[in-house]
């Protein structure tokens, strides 16, 4: 028997009616109920996250003993290959010396312009529980919140360089904004030269590779594929401290008005398959508010 219009209009006329109930709900009360929500949500996500890496410590344990002495020399082989011995050890104590005489003689220098340190952190590791990289959302979820002193605003890095920023915090979970996000901007610069120009997340495309834009960059730097050009954070970020890799730049193009020039930066690959990150907490908050 054919359903009667009023029997298919049903499931449309609920939808309507919840549609006009939630638009006119208090914001104050949308917020309150997202904020239960994703604290009901955090305790599922970080046991599945603390079951895969249980399931990772078995799963090495019944590996034998043979196998896993082939896979630290294998490791230790790519190692020395990279850069073991790049630096002769011979040389470190000396660098180390060199380098606390320049510091010192950079912390005079800002003392007697007047000029505040730059910012310190205390760097807080952390697993990753869930990923959201779709065309609207770039963000990952963590492990740790509020009582571990992570606060909206924290920088986020790993071993690559800037991972993203904290967006939201709750008790013990908070939400990272992806680099890679379009709604994620930050002061930047090539290594070796100060002038800022701004570096934004290039979003989500299928097959592609973790990339982003680099803006109002000057006409005179003209990096190539055969030598592409480091971006790395600027001194003028309170976020995160200056030097740290974004990613590189192969080429550059004028913009139209011929005053500054435009560039994709191609970044880490890791980006995607990331499952520890360090947030960076500055030491002047510290971790007891």
């Amino acid at each position: 028997m054919a359903k009667t219009p009023s029997i298919r209009r049903k499931p449309l006329v609920v939808l309507a009616i919840f549609l006009v109930s939630w638009w006119v709900l208090p914001v104050a009360f949308k917020l309150s109920l997202r904020d239960a929500f994703q604290s009901f949500q955090a305790p599922i996500w970080d046991f599945s996250s603390r079951a895969a890496d249980l399931g990772d410590f078995w799963s090495h344990r019944v590996r034998s003993h043979e196998q896993l002495i082939s896979a630290g020399r294998d490791q230790a082989r790519l190692a020395s290959g990279e850069e073991a011995f790049a630096i002769n050890n011979s040389l470190l104590p000396a660098e180390r010396q060199r380098l606390l005489v320049l510091a010192e003689e950079v912390s005079l220098i800002r003392k007697g312009l007047g000029m505040a340190g730059p910012p310190e952190f205390k760097p807080l590791v952390t697993r990753i529980t869930k990923r959201e990289l779709n065309t609207w959302w770039q963000r990952i979820h963590l492990r740790k919140g509020e009582q571990d002193g992570i606060r909206k605003g924290d920088g986020v890095i790993f071993g690559g360089g800037v991972v993203g920023r904290i967006i939201e915090t709750s008790t013990r979970a908070s939400i990272v904004q992806l680099a890679t996000s379009p709604y994620f901007r930050i002061a930047a610069n090539f290594r070796g030269d100060d002038r800022p120009i701004t570096f934004q997340g290039g979003g989500n495309q299928s097959f592609s590779s973790p990339f982003g834009t680099a803006r109002d960059a000057p006409t005179d730097i003209s990096p190539t594929s055969d030598s592409p050009q480091d971006l790395v954070t600027s001194p003028l970020s309170e976020t995160f401290p200056a030097g740290i890799k974004i990613g590189q730049v192969p080429n550059l193009k004028t913009d139209p008005n011929g005053l500054f020039r435009t560039g994709r930066v191609e970044m880490d690959a890791r980006l995607l398959t990331l499952r520890e990150v360090t947030v960076l907490v500055p030491l002047e908050r510290g971790t007891d508010q």
